[in-house]
């Protein structure tokens, strides 16, 4: 198949970014982020080499870790299981991060998965497949 053999589905896609750079419409950055007071980008490079994950401090203390694709089900995050080797850039930045979200979780951080189906089951449903999660 034609499609297979493409090596860049996006050939312009270095060009495209690099515009956007250089008129301020896209910030680029190395590490962590801080967004706002208590949100921060996070660094964590182990599913891809520019993996990262989002962590939310509420102004009632309540913190929120969202792990992206550095795990993939809560309750395997929280024991401290990462990524199978198959599916990770890095397996000891996963790991490294994986014991980040074990130690949290431990602190009572929220962790929330973007695979883990029992999300889907947290919360009031307000319209079909729309639920609010009430954490706070």
């Amino acid at each position: 198949m034609d499609l297979l053999k493409k090596q860049s589905y996006f050939p312009n896609q270095s060009m495209y970014l690099n515009s956007l750079i250089k008129t301020n419409q896209i910030h680029s950055f190395d590490g962590t982020y801080s967004l706002l007071p208590g949100l921060q980008i996070l660094f964590t490079g182990g599913h891809t080499p520019g993996s990262q994950a989002l962590e939310w401090i509420s102004p009632s203390g309540m913190q929120i870790l969202f792990t992206g694709d550095e795990c993939y089900f809560i309750e395997e995050c929280k024991n401290g299981i990462g990524l199978p080797k198959e599916a990770a850039f890095s397996l000891k930045r996963n790991r490294d991060f994986i014991e980040y979200i074990r130690i949290l979780n431990g602190k009572g951080t929220k962790i929330l998965t973007l695979h883990d189906p029992s999300i889907l089951q947290e919360g009031e449903e307000i319209t079909p497949g729309v639920r609010v999660l009430d954490f706070f």
